[in-house]
């Protein structure tokens, strides 16, 4: 409905029902000027609950370009809920109680539409203040470790290059242990000339042959060479199976030998003879010798005539009995027909009742058929000594097969005594002779 105004011009009016704080009557009627002071009331009023939901966005400019100010306390509440920057501010915010109050306050004044109170920023939980020089001092930290760093690298690095180089211009020198006066390499070549020599005999040639043979190995004599003169055996190959140095100029060398036995057959009839040299068709006798030798002078030499082995020794000692006063005579006939027993074992190679516990030595099966001991002397106990460990000599008169003959060898052996048994624990050949 339009009424008239002072200047004759009628007022346009628009019936308008408004809800929020501006309420007039019901059927009350509103003219242009009053409709725009409630829109922008209620524009106000929107504005105002859209920055308590939105803390974090700016507030919005009116229609006619101009901001309205927001009210101290509005602005405190919009700084302290503003969130911080470190990492642990979220979980300040969840476990600090302090803030329980301020957010129940801010919701319910979101509800109600009216102005939040200001609440003073409290430091929370996980907070810590941090000063003016702290930061100051923080920086200049950084800055000292990364120097100190990169000179670490650049010394580490000049140290390492300048070792390189000194290596380069002044190397170290390599020491080299001094070789052996004599190699392995020698003292095998010298046992097997040796055991070519002292195991070929024959029975029909002439004994000075053999004797001007052993003449150049210092073993001469008709008991020294072991050879008691009877049947024949000529060495065809010899070869050095394993080398133990005892010393720098003394070693016991095993050569494997393979010898033809008895009768000889002539190469080039096949007929067989009492005499000439052996051909392809006489029989092979494959013997295991253990050498002892020993730098001389200019020479290598054996220093005892070879002895029959089933396995190369670990370890040659010298005789047990080097004077009449160290030979215990009673033990020795108390134990003689034992150690008969264990020789026979020994030399036939069944050792399984016989071995000592722990050892690893084998037994002539095959070299030789029977054993003779021609003499045993057993060494006397000495103060602190176990009485169940006893060691001597032993001298051997081996038969070897097909009719080639007979061959003495020495030993030094160890005794141990199990359950009232004496069983045979070790036997080496004898460095030199007794």
């Amino acid at each position: 409905m339009n009424a008239p105004t002072e200047t004759g011009r009628p007022e346009r009016r628009v019936d308008v029902i408004v809800g929020g704080d501006i309420a007039p009557p019901s059927g009350r009627s509103l003219s242009v000027g009053q409709l725009q002071l409630v829109l922008r009331a209620a524009h106000d009023q929107a504005s105002h609950v859209a920055l308590e939901s939105e803390p974090h966005l700016p507030r919005q400019q009116s229609d006619q370009g101009g901001s309205q100010p927001e009210p101290a306390g509005r602005v405190a509440s919009h700084r302290t809920s503003l969130p911080t920057s470190r990492p642990y501010a979220m979980l300040s915010k969840v476990s600090g109680l302090h803030s329980l109050g301020r957010h129940l306050t801010a919701r319910r004044a979101r509800r109600t539409g009216s102005t939040p109170a200001a609440f003073p920023k409290v430091a929370g939980v996980w907070d810590f203040p941090r000063r003016e020089w702290a930061g100051y001092f923080y920086g200049h930290a950084r800055r000292w470790a990364v120097l100190a760093t990169v000179a670490m690298l650049l010394v580490v690095g000049a140290v390492t290059v300048a070792g390189r180089v000194m290596a380069m211009v002044d190397p170290v020198p390599v020491l080299v242990a001094a070789a052996p006066r004599v190699s392995d390499v020698q003292f095998a070549g010298a046992a097997q000339a040796a055991v070519f020599d002292y195991l070929s005999w024959d029975a029909a040639a002439p004994r000075a042959r053999r004797t001007t043979d052993l003449d150049r190995w210092g073993l001469t004599g008709a008991v020294n060479d072991g050879w008691d003169g009877s049947g024949r055996l000529m060495v065809e190959n010899a070869s050095a199976v394993a080398v133990l140095r005892t010393s720098d100029d003394q070693a016991v060398v095993t050569v494997q030998a393979r010898a033809a036995a008895s009768t000889h057959v002539d190469a080039t009839t096949g007929y067989t003879g009492d005499s000439g040299p052996s051909g392809p068709a006489a029989d092979a006798l494959w013997l295991t010798v253990a050498v002892p030798v020993a730098l001389r002078g200019a020479r290598i030499v054996p220093t005892a005539p070879p002895a029959v082995v089933g396995s190369p020794p670990t370890q040659a000692l010298g005789p047990a009995v080097r004077a009449a006063g160290d030979e215990d005579i009673e033990a020795g006939r108390a134990t003689a027909d034992t150690v008969g027993k264990l020789i026979a074992a020994y030399g036939s190679g069944d050792l399984e009742f016989v071995r000592g516990p722990d050892s690893t030595f084998q037994g002539l099966a095959g070299m030789v058929t029977t054993g003779q001991v021609q003499a045993w002397r057993m060494a006397r106990i000495e103060t602190g000594d176990d009485p169940s460990l006893r060691i001597g000599d032993v001298t051997v008169l081996w038969t070897l097969p097909g009719g080639a003959g007979r061959l003495r060898s020495s030993y030094r052996i160890q005794l141990v005594q199990r359950e009232s048994r004496w069983l045979l624990q070790q036997i080496t050949p004898a460095l030199d002779e007794s």
